[in-house]
């Protein structure tokens, strides 16, 4: 608990609104952090330093599920989704993630950037997401 509070802590200290000047690093990578694993479409584990990971609910978009599907149309589709953001994250020369909170089941929530774009647009607009802000989320079955 207390290696989770602390990298938590970094990461809140590490991830910054302003964005650098091209090439610099973001200072998410500044602070040793780097995204160890897409966990879905809307969903990554963040690892700073040495040891564990803590997962990051991102923000702006929703995706498919793929972990308790309603349909086997929105397992196809989550899977797809958790593809599409697992290549853009691979191809990024820059990564950042901008810390905006906790949500009401404790979990991180950020901005993620790739390259300064946010990657909620390119998911939206790549047919792999819909606009989310909370509340009721889409029927990927209907």
């Amino acid at each position: 608990m207390k290696y989770l509070a602390l990298l938590t802590s970094a990461l809140l200290a590490a991830c910054t609104p302003a964005a650098p000047p091209p090439g610099a690093p973001t200072a998410f990578e500044q602070a040793g952090c780097r995204i160890a694993r897409v966990v879905d479409g809307d969903t990554v584990r963040v690892a700073c330093g040495g040891g564990g990971t803590v997962p990051v609910r991102l923000t702006g978009f929703d995706t498919p599920e793929t972990f308790r599907p309603r349909c086997a149309s929105e397992l196809a589709r989550g899977r797809a989704a958790t593809q599409h953001l697992s290549a853009l994250i691979a191809q990024a020369e820059r990564v950042d993630l901008q810390m905006q909170g906790k949500d009401r089941y404790d979990r991180s929530l950020a901005r993620l950037t790739l390259e300064g774009r946010d990657v909620a647009r390119r998911m939206i607009a790549d047919g792999h997401a819909v606009p989310y802000a909370g509340g009721r989320r889409q029927n990927w079955c209907g």
